[in-house]
């Protein structure tokens, strides 16, 4: 239904010039008051600073630059079994329900990627890729340029452990940010 509303009604408004993109992200789908949901986790809550009962809900969509459209989404229980408050029922892996519950307990970057490949093939395409930095590792972005031919546009970790090629150097991103100084009245991680 995504990829009719976007290549039917949303393309042919959207001038050459804009650049399209796929937007992805993650947000908490707060189940506080349950008690025996299936998968149900303790999951980490970035705003509140606190974990909570719930699940991470993945989301990917396209924008134009006016309107947003959801492509694809799924819920994240946790991967780690110590934070994981209710099992799952056994299922046969060959349906959906067993494939849902199979997902929800992969990386989330595996899973991108699969969303990713998904909505091309449905005929969805973009320019870019936008993430923020919880996604924004060098395997992944690496598979997004090579296996799908995307772009991406993201925040990097602060990580004195990743290298990145600059100026014929490998610096890490607090050495390339240290050479470089900020613009007046730029945002502090814009170096243009």
């Amino acid at each position: 239904m995504s990829a009719r509303i976007i290549c039917g009604f949303m393309k042919p408004l959207t001038s050459d010039d804009r650049k399209d993109v796929f937007i992805i992200d993650d947000s908490l789908y707060d189940r506080s008051r349950s008690r025996n949901m299936e998968l149900l986790a303790q999951v980490f809550d970035h705003c509140s600073m606190k974990f909570k009962r719930g699940y991470r809900m993945f989301t990917l969509g396209w924008t134009g630059g006016n309107s947003f459209v959801p492509v694809n989404r799924c819920l994240f229980s946790a991967a780690d079994d110590k934070n994981l408050l209710c099992g799952a029922k056994s299922c046969d892996g060959r349906f959906l329900a067993g494939k849902r519950r199979r997902q929800s307990r992969r990386k989330a970057t595996d899973v991108m990627i699969e969303f990713l490949r998904f909505a091309q093939a449905s005929g969805i395409l973009a320019r870019y890729v936008l993430f923020d930095s919880w996604f924004s590792s060098s395997k992944s972005i690496l598979a997004i340029k090579n296996e799908l031919h995307i772009d991406t546009i993201a925040m990097i970790k602060k990580s004195s452990k990743i290298k990145y090629g600059c100026d014929g150097e490998s610096l890490n991103i607090k050495e390339i940010c240290s050479r470089n100084r900020k613009s007046r009245g730029r945002a502090k991680y814009l170096l243009i």
